[in-house]
């Protein structure tokens, strides 16, 4: 996913153009379409939930309303209903806190005592930018409040980048097998100017879309170590005993964001924007450390090591030195570098 924010599209008519996509949606699916909503009825379902619908999603409800299993219905749900579907992303999170299986760093230390972990999760959560249902788990965030904001899919604590824009969900519904018939919708949908190449920065949400994305990327090269240390010999339960996180480092990793503990009131990202990534580029640093450990004092020597856990030759635009002490006194150092898709290490 790209940090930049969207390049200005051209001007014209997204009206026009939602009006287009709900014919086709209603010829071409068999998704019900009812009258979309008037602007006194969007007035009122802003007041009663307090956010702002982006203007995209705003057009397209105003052109024509889907009523389908899945799409929230913003005429007839009553406004407890549609609160509860709008706190689902945050009731998911909360509840994946309460197991102990979620937090965020930036949210400072967390309390020991289960329920104020969860009150203070939900302090920063609901200072976070709003999620509009658009499709089941599929949410656009209303801040900014600007055409061509993504949409993430959000299950518990599992947070990914489910399109561009609203745009570019529509025309990824044939995956979510609702029959519309993808040559006429999908060539609507290309043609349009409007259609995103590229995913705008949200506070919070696209952190955590982030973090899962590098953390993928830790478990496949921490699983291709395995490999390597299988094919070298080791038996299963030595691996498993040595690859074995203790409860501090299962924790940092499980946890992206910074380590300071800003107060409820302030954003939600840090204010370079990549504050994920680089913790967990520090977060995997401690695996690194940990392995690495392991294996010296087993007795490996230091080619060996890198052998194993694999050494990254082409040069990386990010490098970091990781001091791994040893038994014979004195840090052996390795250059780590995180790439996009390699998590190595390198002499």
């Amino acid at each position: 996913m790209s940090p930049a924010n969207p390049k200005p599209q051209a001007c014209f008519s997204f009206a026009a153009y939602s009006k287009h996509l709900i014919s086709h949606l209603h010829h071409h699916s068999t998704i019900p379409i009812a009258r979309g909503l008037s602007l006194t009825e969007l007035s009122a379902l802003e007041s009663s939930l307090g956010f702002t619908f982006p203007p995209d999603l705003r057009s397209i409800l105003r052109e024509g309303l889907p009523v389908g299993p899945g799409f929230p219905d913003w005429r007839s749900s009553s406004t407890q209903q549609l609160h509860i579907l709008i706190n689902l992303p945050i009731l998911g999170l909360c509840k994946q806190v309460s197991r102990h299986k979620f937090w965020f760093r930036g949210w400072g230390h967390r309390p020991d005592d289960k329920d104020e972990a969860v009150k203070l999760a939900e302090r920063f959560l609901k200072r976070c930018p709003v999620l509009v249902p658009v499709y089941r788990n599929c949410y656009v965030p209303t801040g900014p409040c600007l055409s061509g904001n993504p949409v993430f899919y959000v299950s518990g604590s599992e947070v990914e980048l489910c399109s561009y824009d609203v745009v570019g969900l529509f025309h990824g519904m044939i995956e979510f097998n609702i029959n519309v018939s993808g040559m006429e919708l999908g060539r609507v949908l290309r043609d349009s100017v409007w259609a995103g190449t590229e995913a705008r920065r949200i506070e919070f949400w696209t952190e955590l879309v982030e973090i899962r994305r590098v953390g993928a990327e830790l478990g496949r090269w921490l699983e291709d170590v395995r490999l390597r240390l299988r094919d070298g010999g080791w038996k299963e339960a030595d691996l498993d005993e040595m690859m074995e996180m203790d409860d501090n480092v299962d924790g940092r990793l499980l946890s992206p964001s910074s380590s300071s503990s800003p107060s409820p009131s302030s954003s939600c990202e840090d204010d370079d924007g990549d504050g994920g990534r680089r913790n967990v580029v520090e977060d995997t640093e401690i695996v690194v450390r940990m392995l690495s450990r392991r294996l010296l004092r087993a007795g490996w020597s230091m080619g060996d090591v890198v052998e194993s856990l694999g050494c990254l030759t082409e040069e990386d635009e990010e490098d970091r030195t990781v001091e791994i002490g040893n038994e014979n006194g004195g840090d052996s150092l390795f250059d780590f570098e995180f790439g996009t898709h390699d998590l190595q290490l390198c002499t």
